[in-house]
């Protein structure tokens, strides 16, 4: 029988370490727990992340989806888009660009968008100008659809009309079909085949339906006023004497510039015409060249573009008189004119039609100012304020 004292000790050791054990048990449960707070937080920090994340992806989608879709305004009952303005604003960005550094000398710097020059904004000047540019065309085609030449105006179906054509192109190519046109359109080449046709038709139909008048003294009238843009190409017989030069060449240009001053030395000195011209035909005049060239009303442009300076200067001179040297494209001339008729004006009646084209236009130019001015127009000034020169289309 054990003493008591050994008792003791064995239950105290006993004790102890089933005291150790909890302790260990205790802290392994305090470590799961801890270990467990860690997951916890760190499953919270990343559900949080994703949340703001989402929460900023739904931002900027919806923001982008108002920007784009909100009506920015109406013409008469008709919406004007975001969008549209938006795109106006990206087709008239080099205008804006120009009329700043042309008035202001502006440096197109990332600032540029953001600064005031004078008392102008470069944004707030290319977004009335886009907006203004927007409510003509949208009269336009409010005309066209009177008219009858349009049935829908509104550009959110003229955007999703143009991804369905775009889709149907993409399959007809991948089939191995033959698509007309471009392989895919944007948004300015769609705008360009759905609404400028109409626009175009509507100032046929505007003349026809006698809203637009023509009067034939108007026509005369313009005739008389503008004759001298109708006037023949005189008849000009030409002697020319000429070096070419390969373009760009600089040796090559200066060397020919060297021999046709040689000629004109010799010119100068009173030798005759005639006598070089005679050199140049037989080759006795190294690099020199000679040419009869006749121009006149039937003389197509392209068969003389390398010689307009020479016919220009030909018009000047008098008969038989020997011109300067001129440098024309890729040679260096001299000329003599033997013969000069002047071939008179185009008639009213060959030109009675073209006048017509450009009275009309002038005309519904002038119907369509007076249609802008008096047109119900209402702007959302809260959309209006925030379109701005950011975003990337397809325009071509």
């Amino acid at each position: 029988m054990p003493q008591k004292s050994q008792i003791t000790k064995n239950s105290r050791m006993k004790k102890a370490e089933h005291f150790k054990k909890s302790q260990k048990g205790y802290k392994k449960t305090i470590k799961n727990v801890r270990k467990t707070n860690k997951n916890i937080k760190i499953i919270i920090a990343i559900a949080s992340v994703a949340f703001f994340i989402l929460i900023a992806a739904l931002i900027l989608y919806f923001e982008k989806d108002t920007e784009d879709t909100s009506v920015v305004a109406t013409v008469n009952g008709e919406p004007v888009y975001a969008r549209e303005v938006e795109f106006r604003m990206i087709m008239g960005r080099g205008r804006v660009i120009n009329y700043f550094t042309q008035k202001y000398n502006a440096e197109t710097d990332s600032k540029f968008w953001t600064s005031t020059f004078g008392s102008e904004n470069p944004m707030e000047y290319a977004r009335k100008m886009a907006f203004d540019e927007s409510v003509r065309i949208k009269v336009q085609q409010i005309v066209a659809k009177q008219k009858g030449l349009v049935d829908d105006i509104d550009y959110l179906n003229f955007l999703k009309n143009l991804e369905e054509e775009n889709r149907k192109r993409r399959e007809a190519i991948e089939r191995g079909q033959i698509v007309q046109g471009l392989q895919q359109y944007g948004e300015s080449d769609h705008f360009d085949r759905v609404f400028r046709s109409p626009i175009e038709q509507s100032k046929d139909k505007l003349l026809k339906d006698g809203e637009i008048e023509i009067t034939e003294d108007e026509l005369m009238n313009y005739y008389n006023e503008y004759k001298e843009d109708y006037k023949k190409q005189d008849f000009l017989k030409i002697q020319r004497i000429y070096v070419s030069f390969t373009e760009g060449d600089e040796a090559d240009k200066n060397s020919a510039r060297v021999k046709i001053n040689e000629i004109k030395e010799r010119l100068d000195r009173g030798e005759k015409f005639d006598n070089i011209i005679r050199a140049a035909k037989e080759g006795g005049i190294e690099k020199v060249e000679y040419q009869d060239l006749v121009i006149d009303e039937n003389t197509e442009i392209i068969d003389i573009e390398n010689v307009l300076k020479v016919r220009d200067a030909a018009e000047i001179i008098a008969i038989n008189q020997v011109s300067e040297i001129i440098e024309d494209v890729n040679s260096f001339n001299i000329i003599r004119c033997v013969d000069k008729r002047d071939s008179g004006y185009r008639s009213f009646d060959e030109m009675k039609i073209f006048i017509k084209a450009i009275l009309l236009n002038q005309k519904y130019d002038e119907y369509i100012d007076n249609l802008v001015k008096s047109a119900d127009i209402k702007i959302n000034e809260e959309v209006y304020s925030k379109i701005k020169l950011d975003k990337q289309y397809t325009l071509f």
